[in-house]
């Protein structure tokens, strides 16, 4: 189940409360915002919501490290979101479940890659930070303002659903990305569902086997290669294959899940796949052969044309012959 923690800063005041809904029995999760504005409280059967009160006046949020009479970009992102009637951008961050990776989380709180997301449209980021979740709920909570939305939970029975609130759909939602380490499942399930995907390795990992795996993503096409440090770049980078690459991923029609069982064709490449990328030797062997059988079957297309072209011929001949 999650265990669901939202952070909202604003800035108004000098003080700020803190304001927490937590005990929802569907996803047992707990979600805090941060306000400043008073808040009210509604009570229920295994639940207790506390639900800020904006006032009028209300200053806008600034980025972080500017002060507070700066202007305030996010705000024009949302003017944008709400002249399209649109969802706004979510970006997703998954460290997986079997180990940590906090280089990676602590990039994604820094001033420079929040102040990135709000620059481009995005208004929420979701953090899955498996056994590492006390430690971030802290330095999330540490920061002094965001320009975005912060979400965390440790882990989920239901990836799926966060995968697809990063997912572009037409006149509905404005194409996020998920930011991932570069587990094979994680990037299978991304791919299948469509959703924008920077692969961010963990070189604590597999002797770093997971970098030939992101590069070869986005030698592809199916995804950026993500690199510590150098985030901001790689979301510029989706953003941009969005806009102009091939598969349009802003104008996908609803999501529809895919029948059940899965054919069993598709099954058993699907668990090749994840099994090969474990091998890299292996996995190039199988790419070579793949190639070869590609390179085969446009010989055996060229062949087939040729007999063509020679059956037309040879029947024109006739023809000018009966003339």
């Amino acid at each position: 189940m999650d265990h669901l923690t939202t952070t909202k800063h604003t800035t108004d005041t000098e003080a700020t409360d803190t304001q927490q809904i937590a005990g929802q029995k569907r996803d047992a999760s707990a979600i805090t915002t941060v306000s400043s504005r008073e808040s009210s409280t509604i009570s229920g059967e295994g639940l207790e919501i506390r639900k800020e009160s904006k006032g009028e006046g209300e200053a806008k949020r600034p980025k972080l490290g500017e002060e507070q009479t700066s202007s305030n970009r996010s705000d024009n992102n949302m003017t944008l979101i709400e002249e399209t009637s649109m969802e706004g951008r979510q970006c997703f961050v998954t460290v997986g479940a079997t180990a940590g990776f906090r280089p990676l989380l602590s990039e994604v709180i820094k001033p420079e890659f929040l102040n990135c997301l709000a620059d481009s449209h995005f208004d929420l980021l979701k953090v899955q930070c498996g056994e590492d979740f006390e430690w971030f709920d802290e330095q999330v909570k540490s920061l002094p303002s965001s320009p975005v939305t912060i979400e965390r939970f440790a882990f989920t029975e239901n990836m799926t659903k966060h995968y697809i609130r990063s997912r572009g759909e037409k006149s509905v939602r404005m194409p996020g990305v998920v930011v991932a380490h570069a587990g094979s499942g994680t990037i299978l399930e991304v791919l299948r569902l469509q959703v924008p995907l920077v692969v961010v390795p963990n070189p604590t990992l597999m002797d770093n086997h997971q970098a030939e795996l992101a590069q070869e993503l986005e030698s592809t096409g199916d995804a950026v290669y993500g690199r510590l440090g150098k985030l901001t770049e790689a979301i510029a980078r989706s953003l941009e294959l969005v806009a102009q690459g091939p598969l349009k991923l802003k104008d996908l029609p609803p999501y529809s899940p895919p029948p059940f069982p899965v054919p069993d064709s598709e099954r058993v490449t699907l668990f090749d796949w994840m099994t090969l990328t474990c091998y890299p030797d292996e996995l190039r062997k199988q790419q070579h052969l793949q190639d070869l059988r590609n390179v085969e079957k446009s010989f055996q297309r060229e062949s087939e044309q040729a007999k063509v072209r020679q059956t037309e011929t040879v029947q024109d001949r006739r023809q000018r012959d009966l003339d």
